[in-house]
């Protein structure tokens, strides 16, 4: 497969109205609103992989309600859920230009109930942050 035999991806810049607390500037792709430049360049990158055939069963916005003994502590929602290889480990995934302490609090509580977390930020995934 050659990337001239993918579909084009329109992208176009939202107004900010009723817009982000941390400046980003917002995206829709394809009909999906991001938070970000970042997390739509992720959305491009993880759709390529997926018609690739290194990932499948992509999707936008999970909702996680995470539980401890029975009871419904929060609800954390990751950016994307995919599943991952032969063995279908199944992958949430954050980008984050700024963590703040009660998104790292969800990200923390879901990875101790075993759900697979990766983070991706500035500092770890500087191409997505151009």
């Amino acid at each position: 497969m050659k990337l001239s035999d993918l579909p084009k991806l329109r992208a176009k810049r939202l107004r900010n109205g009723g817009g982000s607390n941390r400046g980003n500037k917002r995206v829709e792709i394809d009909g999906h609103k991001f938070q970000s430049i970042a997390e739509s360049r992720r959305y491009e990158q993880l759709r390529l992989l997926q018609m690739a055939g290194k990932i499948h069963g992509l999707e936008l916005q999970p909702h996680l309600d995470l539980f401890v003994e029975g009871v419904k502590v929060t609800r954390y929602t990751p950016d994307f859920q995919y599943w991952k290889g032969s063995a279908s480990v199944c992958i949430f995934e954050d980008v984050k230009g700024k963590l703040e302490e009660a998104a790292w609090v969800r990200i923390r509580l879901a990875r101790a109930l075993g759900y697979k977390i990766e983070l991706l930020t500035k500092e770890t995934n500087r191409g997505l942050f151009r």
